[in-house]
Formats: C-alpha cells, structure tokens, sequence
C-alpha cells in the first residue's frame, strides 16, 4: 500500500467534548492462554468444569477424558473427551474443564482460535466462553455467556477454528470451556462411541488506542501495539500507523512500545487514526482537542430569565462535558469571551 503524508491542518475548537477513559487492568501482549497446546503432557493451567455455573456434566455420563498423546494437531498432545455408556436414557453432555484469563479489558475485541477434531457418531461440541467482573472483595460475579458453543466443532480432521469476541462492559475476566454432547432424539438407545479432540489454543488482544494528542510531535497511547517490529517493519501490512486509513511513512515514526507510540507526523482534529499490529486493526480515534492555555468565560443567556440576566462558567480546559447544558431547552443563545 503506498504511504502518504498529510498536510497539518488548522485546529477547530470544539464546544463540547466528551471525554472516555476505561479503568481495567492492562494484559500482557501475545498469548494470553497458559498450556494451550497442552503440551505438558498435562492440564496444568486448565480447572474442571463440572457443576460450575449451574451448568452440570450428566452423572449418567462416563467420561474418558484427558491429555492425550494419540492424536494432536501439532506437537506431542491434545486434549480428549470421549463419552462410553451405552443405553442411556438421558442426554449426555459436559463442560469438563476450563481455562480462566483474567485483568482483561472490557469493551475490548479478542481473537480466540484453537484446533479441533470430532470422530464416531453423533460427537458435538467445541467450546463456550463465559464472562465475568471482579467485585471489590475479588470474588467473580458472572455477566454473561454462551448458552451452548460459540464455536462448534464440525470436522473429522484437524481443522483450525477462530472467533472475535467482545468483552461486555465491566466485564475483566472470562472463562474457556471445552464442551461435548450428545443430543441425540432417540433417548431410549443412546450410544456414546464418539470422541472430540482440542489444541493449540490462542487468545490474542486486539490493539487498542485509548487516546491521540499532538503537544509538539503525535503521540498515541493505549495496549498491546506489540514491541517494535524495527526498521523496515512499522510501514508494512502487519504492523503499521493509519491516519484515514493511510499507512503513514515509516521515517514519521520516532519511538514503539507497547502502550505508546510517537511520530513527527502531524494531523488534524477530523484525521481518524488507527493502529495495525501483529495484523490485527485497532479501534479508531480522533486527536483529542488541545488544552487551551488561558480561562475562558463561557456566557448561557437564559430566557427564563431577564434579558440582563447570564450565567457563566470559567473554563481552565475545555475538555469538559457540556453536552447536558447545551441541551437544555432553557438556553437559548450561546456567547462567549475572553475574561
């Protein structure tokens, strides 16, 4: 894609700013799945998931289940569920285990991909991920989930499945579940002979830009911009800065880090701005007004007042939310000075 340069435009000042700011715990960057390829030889990192949020594994049920060297997508191991009792006169189906990532940021995309493998008959499952906040006591309430899978396994050879999810608000933990079941209509002769294989697991966060501001050189804060992909790198289709969807000239940037990055390249207040890491698009944001460096006196003529009558407002920033005031039917002209 061929780079550009953008022209500095004249800054507008705006009236009413609202401002957002998000308080979750910051992850990591890369993987956030510990033993996900289970490639301990065990399910260290992984917790059973039976009886767990009034979801129950079917007593009836036998399960072979575990880690397994005898089948796998890469590498030595997998994890297997296989249901054995035959004639069950009940619907067999469990949540078996489960992985728990927390310090998550709500209202953020993560991309979630594992391998997956359905054998014998009437075999179905995949995986359910389940959200929940953390209390001030740092016990988890839930906030919601899949009722059944929110990717169903559907292969009889190794297949790669992947799903973008969304945190919900307050949401900053979830839980991974490995579902199977069995629903089959006949329910007087069940027969449990299938088996459901699961590795290689990814969550890997999105990048997000929490602000962009313009000082002296364009600054861009937020999460998981990955470390610097280094000289020849930060131009490209993997990683790279937008500005109105233009990946801008890599000698721009002057510094990347995880959480900031810093270019010469200047923009104006309507340039929407953007960044790619690891090939993955962040959320978009706008430059964020500039401070202004001396107090405004914002004047509201009220007409349920005299027409002498004014109610004002000294302003040491502008970035203050107004939207409430201005709204208000009361007011009907708008006026302001220097002090």
């Amino acid at each position: 894609m061929a780079t550009k340069k953008f022209a500095q435009q004249p800054i507008l000042v705006f009236l009413i700013v609202v401002a957002l700011t998000s308080a979750s715990t910051v992850v990591s960057e890369g993987n956030l799945i510990t033993n996900g390829d289970f490639e301990t030889g065990n399910s260290t990192s992984w917790n059973d998931g039976c009886n767990l949020q009034g979801v129950s594994c079917s007593p009836a049920v036998s399960l072979v289940r575990g880690v397994t060297n005898e089948d796998s997508s890469s590498g030595a191991y997998s994890y297997k569920i296989q249901m054995t009792n035959d004639s069950l006169g009940v619907n067999g189906y469990t949540n078996n285990i489960y992985q728990e990532i927390r310090s998550l940021r709500s209202n953020s995309k993560y991309i979630i991909s594992f391998s997956g493998k359905s054998v014998g008959n009437n075999s179905e499952g995949g995986i359910s991920v389940w959200y929940y906040r953390t209390n001030a006591d740092q016990t988890k309430s839930y906030v919601s989930g899949d009722a059944f899978d929110l990717i169903g396994i559907n292969s009889n050879t190794w297949t790669r499945y992947t799903q973008v999810i969304t945190t919900p608000p307050y949401a900053d933990t979830i839980r991974i579940f490995l579902r199977f079941y069995d629903p089959q209509a006949d329910k007087t002769n069940f027969k449990y002979n299938g088996a459901m294989y699961w590795d290689d697991f990814q969550l890997i966060p999105y990048p997000h830009v929490d602000s962009v501001t313009q000082p002296v050189t364009l600054e861009i804060d937020g999460v998981h911009f990955g470390q610097d992909p280094g000289a020849g790198r930060r131009a490209g289709p993997d990683y790279c800065v937008l500005v109105n969807d233009q990946v801008v000239d890599e000698d721009t940037i002057g510094s990347w880090t995880d959480t900031q990055i810093k270019l010469s390249q200047p923009v104006g207040p309507r340039d929407v701005v953007r960044v790619k890491s690891g090939g993955l698009r962040s959320n978009f944001k706008i430059l964020d007004s500039s401070p202004i460096p001396f107090p405004m006196l914002i004047l509201f003529h009220s007409s349920s007042i005299s027409d002498q009558g004014w109610e004002s407002v000294r302003l040491e920033r502008l970035q203050t939310v107004l939207i409430s005031w201005y709204q208000t039917p009361k007011f009907s002209r708008l006026s302001m000075r220097l002090p």
